[in-house]
């Protein structure tokens, strides 16, 4: 997946970029930066991304971590 399609299931799946990021390892606002186009990313990156978000997918949505207190997107 792209950076931009990876935002999309993000936004669908309504994962904080916190979240994201605790479940990757990056910080969170480098995933935003990757997810938002603003940098050109590691392609390793991008493909741990992209497996956490298809994990989130999987589960189901009342075993979603909350992401947090607060967070942009």
């Amino acid at each position: 997946m792209t950076p931009q399609e990876l935002e999309r299931l993000r936004n669908k799946l309504k994962v904080r970029y916190v979240e994201l990021a605790a479940r990757t390892g990056l910080p969170s606002s480098y995933v935003q930066k990757i997810l938002e186009g603003e940098v050109v990313p590691i392609w390793k990156d991008v493909d741990r991304i992209e497996k956490i978000l298809l994990r989130i997918e999987a589960e189901p949505e009342d075993c979603r971590g909350s992401g947090g207190a607060f967070e942009e997107g």
